[in-house]
């Protein structure tokens, strides 16, 4: 087990400096993968209220994609749950000082 956490920790990115700024701009990105069966015009609609869109589709699902502040993104993960995701993928959050 010690073994397989040191290995993971020497994967990580080194940490060169890190800014608290209070005035920046905050983004977090989540893609969400929904069965086709499920309504996509409520997704989309949803997605649209959280800037986001339905970014790619096949036969058996739909991909869609939201960037947000991090608490929306939070947000709209919850309000996308009765419409029975089959995979979330979420980004951490990005900054920049404006």
């Amino acid at each position: 087990m010690i073994e397989q956490i040191t290995k993971q920790l020497h994967k990580l990115i080194p940490v060169l400096r890190v800014y608290e700024h209070a005035d920046m701009v905050e983004k977090e990105m989540a893609l969400v993968k929904f069965p086709l069966s499920e309504n996509i015009t409520e997704i989309d609609t949803l997605c649209n209220a959280y800037n986001g869109k339905i970014v790619n589709s096949s036969e058996n699902v739909i991909i869609a994609m939201v960037a947000d502040e991090p608490h929306r993104v939070d947000n709209f993960l919850k309000a996308i749950k009765r419409y029975n995701p089959k995979e979330i993928v979420r980004s951490g959050a990005v900054a920049l000082e404006r």
